[in-house]
């Protein structure tokens, strides 16, 4: 069988050598236009993370790595996890570091047994920054913070007050009102704070008829309170045109409340917030737990309409109030969040609940959720509590981005409280964050403020006064360069670099497969400690080395400084690596015509026959099986297994004792090449 091969179990005769070669199957790409890019190496390609917008919660790159990030999928623009700061485009670096405010003092050096619970804005009692705590609990008390290293208590609510604790703040002619209640009872006190800073009673002439859990001024006119008659389970909508001294039931506004009215339950919940109706105009929203509402308040009839019927319940905390950014309503829910248009389209946002958060922030377990809201123009910040610690992070309109934790190793830590504040009264805007730690002793309140939470942490004019957490993590997404069948060899990373100095370093570690153990090998990990590093290559040393093997990998970067006033920072970080397929062949070969219809002279007669069987091999629409002597030592098949290729096609003319080139009418004496290629490898 020297001289012969074996195409789709038919014999055929072969004069000469039977030629094969290595096949590429990707050849490389060639730019037509354009400037030299970093991704037209063509030794080499390369997975560029160019922007983090995205944010957090992406276990995999999905589909090929685009040209454009812009364009290709979000998960090209994000990350699976981190505690790094990444909401500034095209770097990253150490988060803030959150900044004691000091305890609470009674005025007499003593420290109350109050549980803060609450922020706000009003005006300043004592040329202080106007930042103002309360206890959700009655016969507490509310505080101020002095501007340098303490929280004194303003208002004691301990005696005189059985009937009260606060649930809203509103600004009337300003006058700050402190409304409140209790379950069950009416309210018979409101504490204000007047134009001149001073704490006061204020008793209304005509007051709520029930529990007030919410109140706002709509259009910066009119009183509106949901209050919770307990003893008939209903939210009330009452209203005062007087600046809250005459209050009155709105008939028509009411609604049952999901709680057992007869329960010992005081967790009803039900919030105001203004917004616009489907034509734009101004309107008041009531949220409770079970819906959107919309209040009528046409003169033509009043009525709360449903907007949107939630299918779950949840039992969100005194400070989970909705806010309206960037032209939505955002509604926190537990581990919901929904955002609402007045169009009258919605969507769940939540990373929590979309199934993007890693289990190893908030825990695998029930959330327990949203907390409280604050937002700039550019940034909605959220304070979550988990189930082993509390986080708070930034959403952008596209993606979730890490600020802070207060990690603890039980649910003794929650958060509570955030706001953003102007605390020096520079201008610069800090984040206030207001705690609880169970387990601290005393008041479990612990205050912090994240400096500068507005500022990019590389603008060097802002870097005074802010703090950096010494050391941070970003977890990238597993990636395959969109070949996740592929063998692939990882060469190097690099990046841009700022700040790496002495104490100062940015450390790269890599995971295969799939696998939540990183290799710990040295020569698989990289570490940049000087801003002038830009490559470091894998697997043996830092200029040479064979690489890493994998189909799949990610990458674990871990900044680190030994001063929290600097932070060192990492720009698109790149990794180097090359695809490797299997080989594919060319197999070519000359029929001999006339020598194959004697090897076949049973089913073909002539050579018109050979030649039709060869062109029904071209135009076969499945792969055709292949055998000649020696396939083993060229294609890397067993002697013994089968070699499936595809024919490239029989060319319409036949060598012969004439012309090469020219067609023979006596094709018995002539030959066909016959050109096959694997499609896949073997």
């Amino acid at each position: 069988m020297a001289n012969e091969v074996k195409l789709d179990g038919k014999n055929f005769a072969v004069r000469g050598q039977i030629r094969t070669q290595a096949f590429d199957p990707w050849p490389e790409p060639l730019r037509i236009v354009g400037n030299l890019q970093r991704r037209d190496r063509t030794n080499a390609n390369q997975w560029i993370q160019e922007s983090f917008r995205s944010g957090l919660g992406y276990y995999r790159a999905v589909g090929d790595p685009p040209a454009n990030p812009d364009t290709g999928h979000p998960s090209y623009r994000g990350f699976f996890d981190s505690t790094l700061e990444t909401r500034w485009e095209g770097q990253i670096t150490l988060p803030a570091n959150a900044q004691t405010m000091g305890h609470v003092n009674d005025g007499t050096g003593g420290e109350p047994d109050h549980n803060y619970s609450g922020l706000f804005k009003a005006r300043s009692t004592a040329n202080y920054p106007g930042i103002f705590a309360w206890s959700d609990l009655k016969e507490e008390s509310i505080a101020e913070w002095n501007g340098t290293d303490d929280w004194i208590e303003k208002k004691d609510l301990t005696s005189g007050y059985g009937d009260y604790r606060p649930t809203a703040v509103t600004e009337y002619q300003g006058v700050w009102q402190i409304w409140g209640g209790l379950p069950g009872a009416v309210p018979a006190k409101i504490v204000t704070i007047n134009a001149a800073g001073a704490f006061a009673d204020f008793t209304a002439s005509t007051p709520m008829s029930h529990y007030p859990l919410d109140v706002v001024i709509f259009k910066g006119l009119v009183h509106y309170a949901v209050t919770w008659e307990r003893a008939n389970g209903v939210f009330q909508i009452e209203t005062s045109t007087d600046g809250g001294d005459n209050w009155g039931d709105v008939t028509g506004l009411e609604i049952s409340n999901f709680y057992n009215s007869g329960g010992s339950s005081i967790n009803a919940w039900a919030k105001l917030v203004e917004y616009f109706d489907a034509d734009g105009d101004p309107a008041l929203y009531l949220v409770t737990n079970n819906g959107l509402y919309l209040l009528d308040l046409s003169a033509s009839g009043l009525d709360i309409l449903p907007i949107i019927k939630f299918q779950t319940d949840v039992t969100p905390t005194t400070d989970t109030k909705p806010l309206v950014w960037n032209g939505s309503l955002y509604i926190p829910r537990g581990k919901s969040l929904v955002k609402f248009n007045f169009n009258g389209s919605w969507e769940e946002i939540s990373p929590m609940e979309l199934g993007t958060v890693p289990t190893d922030m908030l825990g695998s377990a029930i959330r327990k959720g949203f907390t409280s809201l604050t937002a700039s123009d550019r940034w909605l910040f959220c304070a979550i509590n988990g189930v082993t610690g509390a986080y708070i992070f930034a959403y952008d309109g596209e993606g979730w981005h890490y600020v802070f934790a207060l990690d603890g190793s039980s649910a003794l830590k929650t958060i509570s409280s955030i706001m953003l504040h102007d605390t020096l009264g520079g201008g610069a805007i800090d984040l206030v964050v207001l705690a609880q730690d169970a387990d601290a002793g005393n008041s479990d309140a612990i205050f912090y403020r994240l400096r500068k939470i507005l500022e990019d942490p590389l603008n060097n004019s802002g870097y005074a006064g802010r703090q950096f957490a010494t050391s941070g993590t970003i977890i990238t997404p597993w990636f395959d360069g969109g070949m996740s069948e592929v063998d692939s060899t990882i060469l190097a990373s690099g990046g841009g670099f700022k700040g790496l100095e002495a104490g100062k370093s940015v450390k790269v570690e890599t995971a295969l497969e799939y696998s939540d153990t990183y290799q710990t090998n040295s020569a698989t990990i990289a570490t940049f400690t000087a801003d002038s590093d830009g490559l470091i290559r894998y697997g043996a040393s830092t200029t040479r080395g064979p690489g890493i093997s994998g189909r799949a990998w990610r990458h674990r970067y871990t900044l680190v400084t030994d001063a929290n006033t600097a932070t060192p920072a990492l720009f698109y970080p790149v990794t180097y690596y090359k695809k490797k397929p299997p080989q594919i062949h060319e197999i070519a070969f000359l029929v001999d015509l006339e020598e194959t219809v004697r090897l076949n002279q049973y089913e073909w007669s002539s050579a018109d026959d050979v030649l039709e069987a060869l062109n029904d091999a071209a135009i076969s629409s499945v792969l055709l099986s292949l055998d000649f002597p020696g396939k083993n030592a060229v294609t890397n098949v067993a002697d013994s297994s089968t070699l499936y290729v595809e024919v490239q096609g029989v060319p319409a003319q036949h060598v012969g004792g004439g012309n090469p080139s020219q067609w023979l009418p006596e094709v018995e004496s002539g030959t066909a090449l016959v050109v096959c290629r694997q499609v896949f490898e073997d």
